[in-house]
């Protein structure tokens, strides 16, 4: 028997719907790794683990709606059945716990990451000061109730020659090596008396403080008992520039202070 072949049109092929289903696919992966991922990873390069719990978060949902959409996703590929199958199932649930999972540890160490604590005398934290201010590629700021070790001086002077800007404010009754500041003296001011101006602390480029109970002293950073908090958060350092901006603006210039410009003269 043959059949009458304009009963049964020809068949119109495949719909071009999952074409554009698959294309907004790959929009929102590329999307979401390009605004997401990648500058996570480029952070962590870099050393700035700061918002990377967040983004860690972040990059966990991205892959609870990638896989959702690819399971549920109406393709007749090959891929598609199998992934519509049992096995396929299995393996994508398995792929998403690993994947978050990763990304849950990767956020959870770097949320360790962000706060660092030392001890003297059982390290040399003038050492690490000086490693701290070598990172620096923009600005330091930088406030000292005393400020004679000459690691970190020879540290700070070494980061103006590279260009980075500096900016400190010291103490007017404690001790400080202004002979070895001579060539930061433009840059650096004296708390016009009133309460002691205490504060062990810089922050660096606007992305971590470094702050604690040593003095940048050689006893204070290496024979006393005392702790060295580095905390690699903006708000953090955020939070100090704006103490800093304040004693600054009240602070005299370090070539009108009696004891610096005595120390400066020469013998």
């Amino acid at each position: 028997m043959v059949r009458n072949r304009l009963a049964f049109p020809p068949n119109p092929g495949p719909t071009r719907k999952p074409l554009a289903k698959a294309l907004a696919i790959a929009s929102a992966t590329i999307l979401i790794f390009w605004i997401v991922i990648l500058p996570t990873f480029e952070q962590l390069l870099r050393g700035d683990v700061r918002p990377v719990g967040l983004r860690c978060g972040a990059i966990i949902v991205a892959i609870e709606i990638s896989v959702t959409m690819l399971y549920n996703f109406p393709c007749r590929s090959i891929m598609q059945r199998g992934i519509r199958g049992a096995t396929g199932r299995a393996m994508l649930r398995a792929m998403r716990r690993v994947l978050t999972t990763a990304v849950a540890i990767v956020g959870a160490a770097c949320a360790a990451l962000a706060q660092e604590v030392h001890y003297s005398p059982e390290e040399s934290l003038d050492a690490i000061d000086a490693k701290l201010i070598e990172a620096s590629k923009v600005s330091i700021d930088l406030a000292s109730y005393s400020l004679t070790d000459a690691t970190v001086i020879d540290a700070l002077n070494a980061a103006a020659r590279r260009g980075v800007v500096i900016r400190i404010v010291l103490d007017p009754r404690e001790r400080h090596d202004f002979a070895k500041l001579g060539d930061l003296s433009d840059n650096v001011r004296i708390k016009r008396g009133g309460p002691f101006m205490h504060l062990k602390a810089y922050e660096v480029d606007g992305t971590f403080l470094r702050t604690g109970s040593a003095n940048f002293s050689a006893s204070g950073e290496g024979a006393q008992d005392n702790d060295l908090v580095v905390i690699r958060d903006a708000s953090a350092a955020t939070k100090f520039e704006a103490h800093f901006e304040r004693m600054w603006d009240a602070a005299e210039p370090m070539d009108e202070f009696a004891p610096a410009i005595n120390a400066l003269e020469p013998k």
